[in-house]
């Protein structure tokens, strides 16, 4: 999900990197 890095960083998109 590269999307996720582009969108604010959220607790769970650290989880996810």
């Amino acid at each position: 999900m590269s999307s996720s890095t582009m969108r604010k960083p959220t607790s769970f998109d650290k989880s996810v990197s």
